[in-house]
């Protein structure tokens, strides 16, 4: 039987009826898993016809489980066939660019409202994928092409998801994990060129766990099993928090189709949906009891950042601090040392994980509604959004897109438990340090070693901008800059901008040093610079030149912030994003950045995405090789070849926010000529 059709307002007051779903564990050992890449129907709400979508699917018996959660050992090789079983299809979606307008000074939001429609007149919808002449390609054009990326994996090159090296209908591919790294929760997605954004709204992504005896005894000392048998630990929650956006029947009423909506003119290219899915479920609740809880987080959205902010008993009056109930244990690489104190609200950008022992019986409260209260796009700098519950009709909430803010709720049954002590965690924890002395007291660390350059240790810079294509060309692209020191030539003119760089001096950090920069590269297909000696520990130093926040996400390594510079004046020391000029050759953008913050809690973490925010230089630790907690240092050992970087916002990184790096060992290096860059 056909169900009720349902206007958006409708469909709003149903939020918070359906009771979320955890994806099916499979245990991974030696033996190859066959998995399906396939088109498949879920329920994204009980009021919803099923919606088509991709998905990744592993038999089992006579039935299929639908984007499994992989289990696997510390140091054990997974192997895994990728099969592709699309034939014949199309994106499971619509995909849609409306033209963002003002109309009487006030903002008309496309992305605010569901459906492939315009909400004005002079409001122009163009449906399918963006070329790069800025006309659309149909979805039914797009082949059903597949690659897939083991995001946060130790991994051998040929196994990482090269995002050119896509499988078509009946191909498969082959990959080995070797999963030689500590606990933690990462996760598998598509990864194809060009099109990552599409392929995973569409579906493609799961999550990936690494069990180790430092995580095992997490679960047992705080009883986070009910049993010794069940698949997952029943009060471990793993929560893949994603926005989405649905079409409308010809009579406006909401369908069950995604729909991938961005805007045009001077609205964001980014996608941010008004619907939020936790596994899947649209506005889901979770029934839990007053004790002790393990939330492992995922933000799997394409472009939006959350600000998960906690109201008691559907009270906006009510807000509870995350720091009052919960401690983070974990991030992307894993198992911190030591428990910390979360902020008040949780941050979460795309592909960042957060790992945390939540006392719901530390709060007086039926209920506990998750919000958001993050603009879109976000940039790190803007106050918090004032927490609300019920569709926003305020114009400067929706001109920050957040229509509805709630994500999921806590529903709290049953009688107060007395909390556990959080036990030891991580026993192969080391944070990265310039010198000994910065050092805590009794801290394991380990010490950039000196490589025999200034500052101890290899730099590479990289600015993140926004730009015009060019002169003629009006499309504006997001871009790596990749810099090199600028050594200017009688006669020979720079073929793009130069970037005068003035910061805290590495070898004397008490005074400035400035020097200029060129850009050797800045497109993904553009030759490689970035070559990497195995065994070194690099240090990235990524500016951020834009007006967004970028997450950085660098493939093969877990990553560490070592540093974080602003200016101490940023209206006078940094240019302004939407006045900056980049064709303008006559003059090198100028760029101070004078004070450096103090390292925070959250940055003492190994993490394989890196929040940048605008007008910020971040110092980001890059070990390649093996870390030995033995001897607090690092080895000649483990992966090398071709890697990627990139911006995981997933649109930037589809038009052209991703370069390519090379990691090569020290002696073929040295047979490279001008291997050094």
């Amino acid at each position: 039987m056909a169900k009720p059709k349902l206007t958006s307002a409708q469909f709003y007051a149903l939020r918070f009826t359906d009771e979320i779903a955890f994806p099916k564990i499979i245990r991974v050992g030696t033996t190859r898993k066959r998995v399906l890449i396939k088109q498949a129907l879920i329920n994204l709400h009980s009021a919803l016809e099923d919606t088509p979508i991709w998905c990744y699917a592993v038999k089992s018996g006579t039935t299929e489980i639908i984007n499994p959660s992989f289990e696997v050992e510390s140091g054990v090789t997974s192997k895994f066939e990728w099969v592709n079983q699309l034939a014949g299809q199309n994106l499971p979606i619509t995909a849609a660019t409306v033209k963002y307008l003002e109309v009487d000074g006030a903002s008309v939001i496309p992305q605010n409202s569901p459906g492939a429609l315009a909400l004005t007149v002079n409001q122009t919808v163009d449906l399918g994928a963006r070329k790069a002449d800025e006309t659309f390609l149909p979805l039914n054009q797009i082949p059903p092409i597949a690659v897939t990326h083991l995001h946060g994996g130790y991994t051998e090159a040929n196994s990482d998801g090269w995002t050119e090296n896509s499988i078509s209908p009946g191909q498969l591919q082959l990959d080995q994990y070797s999963n030689k790294q500590p606990s933690t929760l990462i996760w598998y997605h598509d990864h194809a060129m060009h099109i990552t954004r599409l392929n995973v709204y569409s579906g493609l992504a799961g999550f990936y766990f690494i069990r180790d005896n430092d995580d095992r005894r997490v679960i047992n000392d705080l009883n986070l099993r009910s049993t010794p048998t069940e698949q997952r630990p029943k009060y471990e929650l793993p929560l893949l928090i994603q926005d989405c956006n649905l079409d409308v029947d010809i009579a406006g009423n909401i369908a069950s189709t995604l729909l991938h909506k961005v805007e045009s003119g001077e609205g964001p290219m980014e996608f941010f949906g008004p619907y939020t899915l936790v596994n899947k479920k649209i506005w889901p609740k979770c029934t839990v009891k007053r004790r002790q809880y393990r939330l492992r987080l995922l933000n799997g959205s394409n472009a939006r950042t959350y600000r998960l902010t906690l109201l008691a008993d559907n009270d906006v009056n009510k807000k509870v601090d995350w720091f009052s109930i919960a401690k983070v244990i974990g991030t992307d690489g894993g198992l911190l040392a030591n428990p910390i104190n979360p902020d008040g609200d949780l941050v979460l950008a795309p592909a960042e994980r957060l790992d945390l022992i939540v006392d719901f019986a530390a709060v007086n409260a039926q209920t506990l509604t998750v919000v958001n209260t993050a603009p879109a796009p976000y940039n790190g700098n803007d106050l918090p959004l004032v927490p609300s519950l019920g569709e926003a009709t305020d114009s400067t909430t929706l001109s920050l897109r957040v229509r509805y803010p709630e994500i999921m709720r806590f529903d709290l049954t049953g009688v107060a438990q007395a909390p556990k002590a959080i036990p030891a965690l991580s026993s192969s924890f080391r944070r990265i340090v310039h010198e000994a002395v910065d050092a805590d007291p009794g801290e394991q660390v380990i010490v950039l070693p000196d490589t025999g350059v200034p500052g101890h240790h290899k730099h590479r810079y990289v600015a993140l901008v926004e730009e015009l294509l060019s002169a003629t060309d009006t499309t504006a692209v997001l871009t790596l800059r990749e810099l090199l020191p600028y050594t200017p030539v009688a006669g020979v003119t720079p073929m793009e901008r130069l970037i005068e760089i003035t910061e805290p001096d590495p070898v004397n950090p008490a005074a400035l040093v400035t020097k200029t920069y060129q850009t050797a590269a800045k497109m993904f297909h553009e030759s490689v610079n970035f070559v990497g000696n195995l065994g070194e520990i690099e240090v990235w130093k990524v500016i951020n030149l834009s007006p967004d926040t970028h997450p950085l996400h660098i493939h093969l390594s877990q990553l560490q912030v070592i540093g974080r510079v602003v200016a101490s004046n940023p209206a006078t020391m940094i240019p302004d994003p939407a006045t900056l000029d980049w064709l303008d050759l006559s003059a090198p953008v100028s760029v101070t950045l004078d004070t450096e913050q103090a390292i925070v809690e959250s940055d003492r973490a190994w993490k394989d995405v890196i929040r940048i925010d605008p007008g910020q230089l971040v110092k980001i630790a890059v070990p390649l090789g093996t870390i030995d907690p033995l001897t607090n240092t690092i080895k000649a050992e483990g992966f090398s070849g071709r890697y990627m970087y990139h911006c995981h916002l997933l649109e930037h990184e589809d038009h052209d926010m991703m370069r390519p790096f090379v990691v090569l060992d020290k002696a073929i290096a040295a047979l490279m000529p001008h291997h050094q860059h």
